[in-house]
């Protein structure tokens, strides 16, 4: 049915999750896998908007916000996607100076601390930050980003 939806999963322990989707249209079947990782009250959501015009793609979106770009990173070190605490430690900084740049109405410095977040998460990928983090990590910048 045409519409906006929205998924939330909720979180009731230290968890890894993938969420699949199909989605069944005019084209065929639209499928997609999120990756996540939650704890007991965290709550991850996910935002699309379904068409049955075959030229309108069903796009699949990680809500981000500052709060919840800091437990995903917490989370990543919790469940062994991040394997070093100082690159958590750097990470939360970034997202926490990336916060505050936002209370005080600074978006460029926000975009700035984001893509300083983007730039460590690429260069620490495969190395200490799995492809799962680093996926989840760099589309909430870039969530976070885009709604600035």
């Amino acid at each position: 049915m045409d519409g906006r939806y929205t998924i939330e999963v909720m979180g009731e322990g230290l968890t890894k999750f993938d969420l699949s989707i199909a989605i069944s249209g005019i084209e065929g079947i639209n499928s997609f896998v999120l990756k996540g990782a939650t704890d007991k009250g965290v709550t991850s959501i996910f935002k699309f908007t379904y068409s049955s015009d075959p030229s309108t793609p069903v796009v699949l979106t990680r809500v981000a916000t500052p709060q919840s770009l800091r437990q995903d990173i917490t989370l990543s070190r919790k469940v062994g996607w991040i394997d070093n605490d100082g690159i958590m430690k750097s990470l939360l900084k970034k997202a926490e100076a990336a916060e505050e740049s936002v209370n005080k109405g600074n978006t460029m410095a926000a975009e700035n601390e984001l893509k300083a977040l983007v730039n460590e998460v690429e260069a620490q990928r495969g190395k200490h930050i799995t492809e799962d983090a680093a996926k989840i990590l760099i589309e909430d910048a870039r969530y976070m980003i885009d709604n600035l």
